[in-house]
């Protein structure tokens, strides 16, 4: 298992799922089904390529906030 594996919430592991500013909504929009797992949040902060990583996931996150903005 890695911290790239598609059932991870690469969001948590920048710290900033936006699940996590909904918590009481029961709208399937705001809900994350992957991964919040310390394990890989371990993982991922002693990657020696995390920044690289790091850069990946905030663009993801930023598209990913930008599609909620536009719903």
């Amino acid at each position: 298992k890695h911290f790239d594996d598609r059932d991870v919430c690469c969001f948590y592991l920048l710290d900033f799922c936006p699940s996590d500013l909904f918590p009481g909504m029961k709208n399937e929009i705001y809900e994350c089904r992957k991964r919040h797992d310390v394990f890989y949040k371990n993982q991922f902060m002693n990657n020696p390529n995390k920044e690289q990583y790091k850069i990946k996931y905030e663009e993801m996150l930023e598209d990913y906030l930008e599609r909620m903005i536009s719903e």
